[in-house]
């Protein structure tokens, strides 16, 4: 099961994988546990000190998948809700709130 990650823990994982090129994925999660023991990581790869072994090990064997942002998650249900009367609701609540907020979502209220 692929773990799902924010994109700034994907980019780090990724740029990580690109400096250490030729590492083995065994040495890159023993690399991870020291540096996690110590919240060690740094230069852009801050973000991996927040990443559990278990997590880091998955990202290497399954891969992962990248969390949507509030406004992604937003927009998709905005997209798929029925166009029955309960629907149209959900949809006016959605574009009131961020238009009360001063917030715009491409697809939604721009």
């Amino acid at each position: 099961m692929k773990p799902t990650v924010t994109k700034e823990v994907a980019t780090a994982f990724e740029r990580l994988k690109e400096l250490r090129n030729h590492t083995s994925d065994n040495d890159l999660l023993s690399e991870h546990a020291e540096a996690f023991a110590t919240r060690d990581w740094y230069d852009g790869l801050e973000p991996l000190n927040k990443v559990d072994l278990m997590t880091f090990a998955k990202m290497l064997i399954h891969g992962y998948e990248i969390e949507q942002t509030a406004e992604e998650q937003l927009a998709e249900f905005y997209k798929v809700k029925p166009f029955n009367e309960f629907g149209r609701g959900v949809r006016y609540g959605i574009k009131f709130a961020l238009d009360a907020l001063n917030l715009k979502i491409e697809g939604v209220n721009t």
